[in-house]
C-alpha cells in the first residue's frame, strides 16, 4: 500500500495583533479545532514562535495528549509594504497583478507594486526551510515533486499564519505566489490539507484536499471571520 502523508496549514484564530494573541472570538475559534484533532489525530504538531498561532495551537491540542513544538521558520511575513500602497506586499489586490505586464513577465518581483519589497527573499527562505522541516518527516524535495521514506510522517499539523500559509502553499503547489496571494483567502482557525500523493511509488505530488476549511467553525454556529478581507464580503 502507498505511505499516506498529510499536511495540514492551520491559520490561527481571530486575532489581536497589537498584543499578539486571541480575541475572544479567536479563543473559541481555536477551542472548536478540538473537534478537527480528535477526528484526524495528527501524528505531530507544530506551531510558529508567534503568540496568537501558539494559543490557538494550545486550545486546539488540549486533551489530544499531544503538545505543539516551536518551527521559528512558521512565524509570519515580515511586515513591508508594497510600492505606494498602504498594503503588506502579500495583499496586494489582485487586479494590480492580474494584468499584461505582470502575467508576461518571467521576473514579477522586480515590477511594482512588488519591487522593493521582501516578497523574493521571504519565498526563498520559506522554500528552503520548508524542503528541511519535510525531510525530517521523511518527505525529500526532487525537482518539482517529493520522494517518500520508507515510512514517512502520516499526518502532520501546523498552526501559522495567512499570510506565510498562502507562501508556503505556492512553494507546495509550484504556482506563482502572487496568483496565490491574490487569489485564495484562509480563514482564521482553517485547516487547509494536502496529500501528497502518490501515483508512481516512492514518488508523491502535493494535492489539495481542503482548502481553507471551516467546518468545525459551522457545526458550533460561528460565522467565519472576515479577517483578512480588505473590501466586501457579504
Amino acid at each position: 500500500m502507498p505511505a499516506v502523508m498529510r499536511l495540514h496549514i492551520i491559520r490561527h484564530g481571530d486575532p489581536d495583533y497589537a498584543a499578539d494573541s486571541l480575541t475572544d472570538r479567536g479563543r473559541r475559534e481555536a477551542s472548536c479545532l478540538r473537534s478537527w484533532v480528535a477526528r484526524e489525530r495528527p501524528e505531530r504538531a507544530y506551531c510558529s514562535p508567534m503568540g496568537r498561532a501558539r494559543l490557538t495551537a494550545e486550545l486546539a491540542l488540549d486533551g489530544s495528549g499531544l503538545t505543539a513544538a516551536v518551527e521559528d521558520w512558521t512565524a509570519e511575513l515580515r511586515d513591508a509594504r508594497a510600492d505606494g500602497l498602504a498594503l503588506t506586499w502579500w495583499d496586494v489586490h489582485g487586479h494590480l497583478l492580474r494584468n499584461p505586464a505582470y502575467l508576461a513577465s518571467g521576473d514579477w518581483a522586480d515590477l511594482p507594486p512588488l519591487s522593493s519589497t521582501l516578497a523574493r527573499a521571504e519565498l526563498a527562505r520559506i522554500a528552503a526551510a520548508s524542503d528541511a522541516f519535510l525531510a525530517r518527516h521523511g518527505v525529500v524535495r526532487d525537482g518539482g515533486s517529493y520522494r517518500l521514506g520508507t515510512r514517512p510522517c502520516a499526518s502532520i499539523a501546523v498552526f501559522c499564519h495567512g499570510g506565510f500559509g498562502l507562501c508556503w502553499l505556492a512553494h507546495l503547489l509550484a504556482l506563482p505566489a502572487p496568483l496565490v496571494w491574490a487569489g485564495f483567502m484562509l480563514h482564521t482557525s482553517s485547516v487547509t490539507t494536502l496529500l501528497f500523493d502518490e501515483r508512481e511509488p516512492g514518488i508523491a505530488t502535493p494535492r489539495v484536499l481542503h482548502l481553507g476549511d471551516v467546518g468545525h467553525l459551522h457545526a458550533a454556529g460561528i460565522e467565519p471571520s472576515t479577517s483578512g478581507i480588505k473590501a466586501n464580503y457579504r
